[in-house]
């Protein structure tokens, strides 16, 4: 099968990379010129049209309508495109109807995970499509993935994307509470993270998140305080569309919202533990 992948980033370059060592076929197309081991380059977008499936790993809902717009009048009728990235509810409606009304496929399935993850083919993804979509994308997806949740129509994706989003913001909120709070009275870090490991708490967050908490800036950032902001962000307004409550990822975002104008913003979301100790006088 050949695949056009657009978007050759930190999580989209190994993504494509898995693709093609899985046997695929792929092109692809990125605005900064990029190497991935086993992808053909593309000159520009048009190229891509000229492949049986699409896949976008791009930054946000504009610029992939933006992109579907010019590649879907060069696709053939069975054409599917696959949107990776985080587009919110009402970016993969959109993104639905440029392929839809064009009688084309398409299917939403944003990644859970990090990069390093995405290197191993690690993450996980949460598929909005029809059954019929889902069952040819799968192999695919398979190949860049560990695991593939169908969990609803096109778009379904999208909004279980913004609510695994809500507990990663929530979670890592609440360790970076926690270790202030114990620091405050005399505890080590460390020694508190071992605790909170080891308790009814512990998770897999709590679990590769550890550098980042006890030594900030140390590492490169897994998931940046923009992007996790950028998607309660989503959350927010899709929550607002629909009527849905949602005043603790309202609370989250207040303090991501103050970690950028200390100039966090592309560092690491757990660094927001340095505004709470800023505001705590610590």
């Amino acid at each position: 099968m050949r695949v056009g992948f657009v978007g050759l980033g930190r999580m989209g370059a190994p993504m494509a990379a898995n693709l093609a060592r899985a046997g695929y076929d792929v092109i692809g197309y990125d605005t900064v010129a990029t190497e991935v081991a086993g992808v053909r380059p593309a000159a520009d977008l048009d190229e891509l049209a000229d492949t049986d499936l699409t896949i976008s790993m791009l930054p946000n809902a504009e610029v992939t309508a933006g992109v579907l717009r010019r590649i879907v009048p060069g696709t053939g009728a069975d054409h599917i495109h696959v949107a990776m990235g985080t587009l919110g509810v009402a970016g993969a409606a959109d993104a639905a109807g440029i392929m839809h009304g064009a009688g084309r496929r398409f299917a939403d399935a944003p990644v859970s995970g990090s990069v390093a993850l995405a290197g191993d083919a690690q993450i996980s993804t949460m598929v909005g499509a029809t059954d019929e979509v889902y069952r040819a994308i799968r192999p695919a997806l398979a190949a860049m993935t560990k695991a593939q949740a169908h969990v609803g129509p096109p778009g379904a994706g999208s909004a279980l994307k913004l609510a695994v989003n809500i507990v990663i913001g929530a979670n890592n909120q609440a360790i970076a509470e926690a270790l202030v709070f114990a620091e405050a009275h005399g505890i080590d870090p460390a020694t508190a993270y071992d605790v909170l490991e080891t308790s009814a708490v512990a998770s897999p967050y709590l679990g590769y998140k550890r550098a980042e908490f006890l030594a900030p800036g140390a590492n490169p950032p897994t998931a940046t305080v923009s992007v996790i902001d950028k998607d309660l962000a989503l959350a927010l307004d899709a929550g607002a569309r629909s009527s849905v409550f949602l005043p603790g990822a309202a609370a989250v975002r207040q303090v991501l919202v103050a970690a950028g104008a200390a100039g966090l913003i592309e560092a690491d979301m757990a660094r927001v533990i340095e505004v709470l100790r800023r505001f705590s006088g610590r």
